[in-house]
């Protein structure tokens, strides 16, 4: 009975670990920094691209 209770802690102990390393992985690709000039260039293409759909 302990061992199963053991085993299926340490398998969800292994899940959220890999939850956790994907969460962390995808958080640094969206918080990279970008230079202020293409920023204004991607909002400006989004705004034109609002602006032409009216």
């Amino acid at each position: 009975m302990w061992l199963s209770a053991l085993v299926i802690g340490a398998g969800l102990l292994v899940v959220v670990a890999i939850l956790v390393l994907l969460g962390i992985a995808r958080f640094k690709r969206a918080s990279r920094r970008q230079s202020p000039i293409g920023a204004v260039k991607e909002d400006f293409d989004i705004v034109r691209e609002v602006r032409d759909e009216f």
